[in-house]
Order: C-alpha cells, then sequence, then structure tokens
C-alpha cells in the first residue's frame, strides 16, 4: 500500500512538473532576464509582521533580499502550490485513498 501511495504522488508531482501553463510559459522569458540583471537587493521592513513568544531574543525588523533569493522563493512557492492543486484533483479523482489534508 505504500509502495502505491508513493507511485501515486510521484505520478502527481511530475504531472505537477510537467504541464506548462500560460503563465509559466509567459514568465520564463522573465526570469532569464531577471537572473542576467545585476544583483540588486531590497529590503523589506518586518516591523509588525509577526509577535514574540517564549523566544530570548527578538529577530531584525527589516531583511535584505537579492533578486536571485526572491526568485529562488518565488519558484519555491510556486511549486508547492501546483503539487497541492495537482493533489487536490488526484485525491478527487479519487487517485488517492484516506484523507488528503490540504492548506486550501
Amino acid at each position: 500500500m505504500l509502495g502505491s501511495l508513493r507511485s501515486v504522488a510521484l505520478t502527481a508531482a511530475r504531472r505537477a512538473a510537467a504541464t506548462p501553463t500560460a503563465a509559466s510559459a509567459a514568465s520564463a522569458g522573465r526570469y532569464g532576464a531577471l537572473r542576467s540583471m545585476s544583483s540588486d537587493t531590497a529590503t523589506f521592513d518586518l516591523t509588525g509582521s509577526f509577535e514574540m513568544y517564549n523566544i530570548d531574543s527578538a529577530p531584525e525588523n527589516s531583511i535584505e533580499m537579492s533578486k536571485e533569493e526572491l526568485m529562488g522563493h518565488f519558484e519555491m512557492m510556486y511549486t508547492m502550490r501546483r503539487m497541492e492543486i495537482t493533489c487536490d484533483n488526484e485525491y478527487k479523482a479519487k487517485n488517492i485513498r484516506g484523507f488528503c489534508h490540504l492548506y486550501d
């Protein structure tokens, strides 16, 4: 049973990675352009974004990230979201047994 669940998950991951969308095709050129630009950085102010709880020292209220780091985070977020959508579709098609807890 674990083997069949693993194969369903791998199939879903392959579908999510292999299925192009209009947005991903249109933005593929932009990714390359951003990566070839100079590594400018952006500073983000996080004041008020989180509360301290049971921690000795507070994290910094501002962070600095390069375009490459931001694009890496975006690509990971986009991949995770597509995987979640694919798992949802596979669950609804009854290819995933049991309960599938998604973030939606």
